[in-house]
């Protein structure tokens, strides 16, 4: 729908929600040239009553990790 980036509001009985945006394409410096790369924007709610919030942020790294290398999902 075109939308960047979303805030998403867990409803009772849900733990966690992730929202994620528009996929863009935006300039990245590798090396000594811009490159362009794909990015999107992920949001994970979640109730710090069940989840640290370290954990919400190491589940986000894990999948930041899967989306730049999806061919670790075959490990």
């Amino acid at each position: 729908m075109g939308i960047d980036s979303l805030f998403p509001i867990i409803n009772w009985p849900e733990v966690a929600i992730l929202g994620t945006g528009t996929v863009n394409v935006e300039p990245v410096w590798q090396q000594n040239q811009f490159v362009p790369c794909p990015m999107i924007s992920l949001v994970l709610g979640f109730d710090h009553r069940v989840i640290n919030g370290a954990d919400g942020a190491r589940f986000l790294n894990y999948l930041k990790q899967l989306l730049e290398a999806p061919f670790l999902l075959a490990l």
